[in-house]
């Protein structure tokens, strides 16, 4: 199995580098599902993998089922059997029917390789959707990969890179929104404090999740857990603290957390991703 960590180990040389570009040897869609929901919905996803090489490459999936216990040693692995040409892209439908039939929410890590069996950047996007009210088509989200070295550390709080922001979140008899959270550590068991605030800044309450390695955990209703509605509430997620399931690895320790919103219209069943999203500007030259 691949394994994360030594992925994370290179965000020592800036984050700021490639927080906005999307291709990497391992991208992580933060959220994948087949399974009912509210409101008489059924969600499923279908993946997207653009080769961006000049050479063919072949990709390997890995599941990592929602629940707050996480794994390590053990997300689901599929491979794939498809090779993908240069410049060509790969679709598949229905993404954990085809591959994980016995699980229905979760995060997927989607790994490039050449058929060498070495490294290969690659670019990936989804789409979670599910079938109108009236059966004419269907309502759905693009929710696009995140390359592995995007996500928010403690570390690097200086910098303004340990918290990730989410806004735009509505409850009320119109919309209601979902709140997911992914450690992305293989190494560390994290608490991650997600703050809720009102559009004036005033926190209206906090949610403490503890993930295991590579976990995932949705929360539907956020606000509705914590007893508010309205519309243009914001969350601020930062890992808390977290607990080093192998004490004795001299590397360094990376608390990584990635988090993501969806916002539903109660009516249509049509949601709106929001991504989240840091909240200072790159270190780069001026463009113009």
């Amino acid at each position: 199995m691949k394994r994360f960590f030594i992925f994370l180990l290179f965000l020592s040389f800036g984050i700021f580098s490639f927080g906005f570009f999307r291709a990497a040897e391992a991208v992580i869609i933060p959220a994948v599902a087949k399974t009912s929901g509210a409101g008489g919905s059924f969600w499923q996803s279908d993946l997207f993998i653009f080769n961006p090489n000049s050479f063919p490459i072949k990709i390997t999936l890995q599941f990592i089922p929602s629940g707050t216990e996480g794994s390590a040693s053990n997300p689901i692995e599929a491979q794939v059997s498809q090779t993908i040409a240069a410049g060509n892209t790969f679709t598949i439908k229905d993404v954990l029917g085809t591959y994980f039939p016995t699980y229905q929410v979760g995060a997927l890590i989607v790994w490039g390789e050449n058929t060498a069996g070495e490294e290969a950047s690659i670019l990936v996007t989804s789409r979670t959707y599910t079938p109108d009210p009236e059966n004419k088509g269907t309502f759905g989200q693009g929710i696009p990969g995140i390359p592995w070295y995007y996500y928010a550390d403690e570390n690097y709080s200086e910098d303004g890179l340990d918290k990730l922001y989410l806004w735009g979140l509505d409850q009320n008899d119109k919309y209601r929104t979902n709140l997911g959270i992914l450690n992305i550590s293989d190494r560390l068991t994290e608490t991650i404090s997600i703050k809720v605030y009102s559009p004036s800044n005033n926190l209206v309450g906090e949610i403490p999740v503890t993930l295991g390695p590579l976990a995932h955990y949705q929360i539907n209703g956020i606000l509705t857990q914590l007893g508010v509605e309205g519309e243009g509430y914001k969350a601020i997620i930062e890992v808390s603290s977290y607990v080093d399931n192998d004490p004795t690895n001299p590397d360094p320790i990376i608390p990584a957390v990635m988090a993501y919103a969806s916002k539903v219209d109660n009516g249509l069943n049509d949601p709106t991703y929001i991504e989240a999203a840091f909240s200072v500007m790159p270190d780069i030259d001026c463009i113009w």
